[in-house]
This record gives C-alpha cells, sequence and structure tokens, in this order.
C-alpha cells in the first residue's frame, strides 16, 4: 500500500489547495522570475505612431455608390421623393379596411374593403389597388408602395371586453 493512500481524503484536498494557492501567489508576485523576456525595454518616453490626415473626398467621387446601391434590388437608384401633387392623388390609406388575409403553401391573397364604396377586393401580390402595389402580404398585414412610399394596411385587432351576449340571446 503506498503512503498516498493511508493518509485520510480531506488532508489531501487541502494538501492539493494549498500547493495551488501556493504556485498561484509565484505567478502572480514574481513575474519576472516566471516569464522573462529575451530583451529587457528600459522604460522610457512612449512610442508615438504618426497617423496620417484623412482626405475627405467630395460628393461627386461616391457617384457609383449612390447611383447603383448595393443593397437595393437590380442596385436600382433610390426613388425621388413623391411630390406633394403626387401624395395628394392617392386616397388616404384609412379609406380602407383590411378584412382577411388567406395563406397557405399555393396561395397568399387579401382582402380589403374600400369603406366608402362598401365593397371588398381580392388582392394578390403584384396586385394594384388605387395607385398603390401590393408588395407582400402577410399574417400581419399588407404591404403596399406607390408615389406616398412604403406604407402597411394592418389588421385591425378586436377591442377587449366589447363581446357580450344579451341574456335573452341563445
Amino acid at each position: 500500500m503506498t503512503r498516498l493512500a493511508s493518509h485520510h481524503p480531506l488532508t489531501i484536498a487541502l494538501s492539493a489547495l494549498a500547493a495551488t494557492g501556493l504556485i498561484a501567489s509565484i505567478f502572480t508576485a514574481l513575474p519576472s522570475l516566471v516569464w522573462t523576456s529575451g530583451s529587457a525595454r528600459a522604460a522610457g518616453p512612449p512610442i508615438r505612431v504618426a497617423i496620417p490626415q484623412i482626405v475627405q473626398r467630395p460628393y461627386e467621387y461616391y457617384a457609383a455608390i449612390t447611383d447603383r446601391p448595393l443593397f437595393n434590388p437590380g442596385r436600382q437608384k433610390d426613388p425621388s421623393p413623391p411630390s406633394a401633387a403626387a401624395l395628394a392623388q392617392l386616397p388616404p390609406l384609412d379609406t380602407y379596411r383590411l378584412v382577411g388575409i388567406v395563406i397557405s403553401k399555393e396561395i397568399k391573397l387579401a382582402l380589403v374593403e374600400r369603406k366608402a364604396a362598401q365593397q371588398i377586393v381580392t388582392l394578390h401580390q403584384g396586385d394594384m389597388l388605387d395607385g398603390r402595389r401590393v408588395d407582400d402580404i402577410r399574417n400581419t398585414g399588407l404591404e403596399l408602395s406607390g408615389a406616398s412610399g412604403a406604407e402597411i394596411l394592418s389588421m385591425p385587432r378586436a377591442k377587449t371586453g366589447a363581446w357580450s351576449i344579451a341574456p335573452d340571446q341563445h
């Protein structure tokens, strides 16, 4: 039987902990003894690095970037903001009400009511709604784009507590 096996396990654990603490204190208190560099550097003034001056180029220098933006589909130039006349031509978005959305593997369609005419229109992606193009149909709403820019027609939410059944109706 070895000498180590004759000692209590707690004594062995405490001895290992003490040895680990001794080694850690040597590494922190005397780093120059443990890690010596090949050439000792004398303390002196800090080293100064010359930073070149940044040249600000004129706006025309970046024309290729603004004419063909990287993140636009087909790298098309950004559309110009709509004029006040173009905005006035489109009916306000609140004249419509999103009545329903159907999304399946085969089809995506939205049912939109024109409030004034009380007429429901069925729309697919790519269809036009009175000057606005249907860009996407999602479960949260309808993404439209037109002269006024990108807009979202969302599904109306039910008001909480508004549902009740009259006592005489069953």
